[in-house]
């Protein structure tokens, strides 16, 4: 059956086309589903930007730090998926130009996206990781946070 899962991305965004602020692997077991997922700011607002995406990826990379993935539902399995987060010392093989999502965020705002029911960005064993991206980062904006909302 299949279980609902959260994991929390945190740090400083480094604008880079090739290595991600975090991404969520899945396997030949687990496929992943993202349905939600939030993107804020911990530090003082001011007025500076980031450009994230979510870019599919055929490998992992080697990421800084895996942080733990949680069962929304505390009676559920363990997951099977596993998470990255910077820095990247190797970076994950990423599908060129293939961005299932694209949004400019002010540090002023909190961004929340909720999939449609059935249209939820998916994996497959060949398309194994989604990589959430920092291609731009115009000013200083401090710690980020993204939290991660997926079945598998």
């Amino acid at each position: 059956m299949a279980g609902a899962f959260s994991v929390r991305l945190t740090g400083t965004a480094v604008a880079s086309a090739t290595l991600p602020f975090g991404n969520l692997v899945g396997s030949t077991t687990a496929r992943v589903r993202l349905y939600e997922y939030h993107i804020s700011y911990t530090a003082s607002p001011a007025d500076t930007s980031v450009d994230w995406q979510i870019q599919l990826g055929t490998t992992a990379g080697t990421p800084g730090s895996n942080p733990s993935i949680f069962p929304v539902d505390k009676a559920d399995r363990a997951a099977i998926a596993t998470a990255g987060l910077l820095t990247f010392s190797a970076q994950p093989t990423l599908t060129a130009n293939a961005f299932l999502d694209a949004v400019a965020t002010n540090q002023r705002a909190t961004i929340r996206y909720v999939s449609t029911p059935g249209l939820e960005y998916s994996l497959t064993a060949a398309t194994s990781s989604l990589n959430v991206m920092t291609p731009t980062v115009n000013g200083s904006p401090g710690a980020e946070e993204v939290m991660v909302y997926y079945f598998e």
